[in-house]
């Protein structure tokens, strides 16, 4: 005679029984997957010259619009993987970025040209200054007048107030002249 079990034994085996029935059900659509995958090469392979032609036309046709696609006999429905999956191939080796339009030697002579003739202006003027007496008074006016510009512009650009991205644009000086709070000195 048997020894009675106990209920974890029997519950032991029902979870076992479970997941035996699980695996079984696993096993069974993997083994459905294999076959459907396997008549999928098998039909590749017999019909691998119309596919390259059909990769072909793919590549140079453009991609449809919406994410709906036309069938043969008219109608219309979402797009299949493979479909999706085509057009993206087709779009791999496309000219996606627009391309240099000069070489690299090309923009090496290009920026010597640009350089020579920043060197040439440069002593032009070098030969325009020696040629101006330091002492005359064309020279000094225009040092003066260079002065006085120069001051001019540090009185109306007060310092800091260049790119001042998000902070609220006022007349510092003004501001200053409102509020003479030393918590507002700039």
């Amino acid at each position: 005679m048997r020894a009675p079990e106990s209920d974890s034994d029997e519950k032991e085996r029902e979870y076992v029984l479970a997941l035996l029935r699980v695996c079984i059900g696993e096993a069974f659509d993997n083994l459905k997957s294999a076959k459907q995958e396997l008549e999928i090469l098998q039909h590749r392979r017999t019909n691998a010259s119309d596919r390259e032609e059909d990769d072909t036309r793919m590549a140079h046709r453009p991609p449809p619009m919406s994410s709906e696609r036309s069938s043969a006999n008219g109608r219309t429905g979402p797009a299949q993987p493979w479909q999706l999956r085509s057009n993206i191939q087709a779009k791999v080796f496309t000219n996606g970025l627009s391309k240099p339009t000069m070489t690299i030697e090309e923009f090496a002579e290009y920026e010597m040209a640009l350089a020579l003739e920043r060197q040439q202006i440069s002593k032009e003027r070098e030969a325009e200054m020696a040629k101006i007496d330091p002492e005359s008074e064309e020279a000094v006016d225009a040092a003066t007048l260079k002065a006085r510009n120069w001051d001019d512009y540090k009185e109306e650009v007060v310092k800091g107030s260049g790119n001042t991205g998000l902070k609220s644009m006022f007349d510092v000086k003004a501001f200053q002249q409102e509020n003479p709070d030393p918590r507002f000195k700039v």
